[in-house]
């Protein structure tokens, strides 16, 4: 899922086009609701806040892992903030891609896997 505004502008195809493939691969959907943009176009919703929107109209009663890789930190909530990867820079700086990999690893490893 994105939570670019690429996606919703240009397009969610656009958006994925510009991602290394290994992550386009992956992206299947984007946050950004038709139902929701006037809201969107107001910054009247965090990043975090549309995040929780799409999970609730797009994966209601979903409690399984999830996280999102994102440069906007504003208003996440303190209790939330393990599902947050705060991308300071680009996929292509490699600290970024370090932490987005030691975070899929964490929070999407086997059941029963030591995280050590």
């Amino acid at each position: 899922m994105l939570s670019t505004a690429r996606a919703r502008a240009p397009g969610l195809e656009v958006a994925r086009d510009m991602r290394l493939a290994a992550v386009a691969a992956r992206v299947t959907e984007s946050i950004w609701l038709p139902e929701l943009a006037s809201d969107y176009q107001a910054s009247r919703c965090s990043r975090f806040s549309c995040i929780q929107m799409w999970l609730e109209r797009r994966r209601p009663g979903y409690a399984g892992p999830w996280l999102a890789l994102d440069d906007d930190d504003e208003l996440w909530p303190a209790d939330q903030r393990q599902h947050l990867v705060h991308a300071v820079g680009t996929l292509s700086d490699p600290a970024v891609r370090r932490a987005l990999s030691a975070a899929l690893t964490q929070v999407f490893r086997a059941p029963g896997q030591s995280s050590m």
